[in-house]
Order: structure tokens, then sequence, then C-alpha cells
């Protein structure tokens, strides 16, 4: 079973899902919401990495959208979840030393 839990961000509150070790990655998608059983894709990434799971506006119990606009692609890319949640890849790792990465506690757009 994949781990709940929810992040708060100044866009919304949304429903997470997490199972694994390693490295962070993130899946999000636009039409469909995960729950506790996963999603096959993922399952696959949970021996090597850290897997996360968002569900996005109006998926499941995620935050509600308050404009139909919230809801298109260019809405949805905003999100950005996993870099306000600090999971997210990124440019932590130079001449194989990794940096530390602290969470972000809140991002403005």
């Amino acid at each position: 079973m994949w781990e709940r839990m929810f992040i708060s961000t100044s866009r919304g509150k949304f429903e997470i899902f997490t199972k694994g070790k390693g490295e962070p990655v993130c899946i999000t998608h636009l039409y469909s919401e995960f729950n506790e059983l996963g999603y096959y894709f993922a399952d696959t990434f949970v021996d090597q990495f850290k897997v996360y799971l968002i569900n996005l506006k109006e998926a499941r119990n995620s935050c509600k959208a308050g404009l139909e606009e919230e809801l298109s692609m260019k809405e949805t890319s905003k999100e950005h979840l996993a870099s306000w949640a600090g999971v997210s890849p990124g440019n932590y790792e130079s001449a194989g030393k990794k940096k530390r990465v602290k969470p972000h506690k809140e991002i403005k757009l």
C-alpha cells in the first residue's frame, strides 16, 4: 500500500501518495486520480526511487478549483507541487557531490 498525506501550498491543499526509497520521482496526471493502491506505471519505480503520486485539483481529495481555467494544462503546470514540496530532482549535484536541499515553505507565482 502507498502512504497517503497532504501538502498545503498557496494554490491549495493536495493529496499525495508515497512509496519506495531513494532519489525522488514525482508523477501527476491531468485526468486521473491516485489512491492507496498506487499506479501501475509508478509501481515499476518504487524499488529504486521514492515515488510521489500527486492528485491535482479536483482529483479525489485534493482541493477544488475556484474557476474552470484552473483545470487547464497551463494552470496545472503552475502547480509545481514537487518543487514546492522540495522533492523534485534538481540541480543539487555537481562533480559527484550532492548539495543539501531544503523543502520550500511557500512559493508565490
